[in-house]
C-alpha cells in the first residue's frame, strides 16, 4: 500500500504516522501474535 511505501520510506513507520489507522493495527496484530508465540516457547523449554 502507498501510504506503508511513503511513511516507511521517510523513516517513520505506519504504526507511528497513523497509529489509529487499519494497517497499523494489522502490524500490531502480527507482533502481538509473535510476542505470544515467543512467550510460549520460552515457557516450554
Amino acid at each position: 500500500h502507498m501510504t506503508i511505501r511513503t511513511s516507511s520510506d521517510a523513516g517513520t513507520p505506519v504504526v507511528d504516522s497513523e497509529p489509529g489507522g487499519a494497517h497499523a493495527a494489522i502490524y500490531r496484530a502480527i507482533g502481538t501474535e509473535i510476542k505470544r508465540q515467543l512467550v510460549g516457547a520460552a515457557v516450554s523449554t
